[in-house]
């Protein structure tokens, strides 16, 4: 089983094609957790429908935007129950490796694994 750890935010021009893109894998055996952190463009409610056809699919809502992807980030990875964690979050080319280090640092000990996807935008 694989986790996929998405923090989202105001993401309705990217969810619906990142959704897709989960979809049309061949491994079928995942589990997508959506944090939203208090979108305003109707990505929560996007989320809340697709989540109510398919159970592979997990939506957290904060009431509050925290103004990063660091806490919706976490708070995914806390929910995350299987294997294999895969983080999906567009974000810079610095601080990237720091990040996925942190995680695996703080992952040891389990049977948790991250796959760092490198996600990036250029800057």
């Amino acid at each position: 089983m694989l986790t996929i750890v998405t923090p989202a935010y105001n993401a309705m021009p990217y969810i619906k094609a990142c959704h897709d893109s989960i979809r049309s894998q061949t491994y079928s055996a995942w589990r997508w957790i959506v944090v939203d952190d208090a979108s305003t463009d109707g990505t929560a409610e996007y989320l809340d429908s697709i989540a109510e056809t398919d159970n592979r699919i997990t939506v957290s809502h904060r009431t509050e935007n925290s103004g990063n992807a660091k806490l919706p980030r976490d708070t995914g990875v806390t929910m995350a129950e299987t294997e294999r964690v895969m983080l999906n979050i567009r974000q810079r080319m610095s601080g990237i490796a720091t990040m996925t280090n942190k995680y695996v640092e703080r992952l040891q000990g389990t049977k948790t694994h991250v796959l760092d996807t490198r996600k990036t935008t250029p800057g």
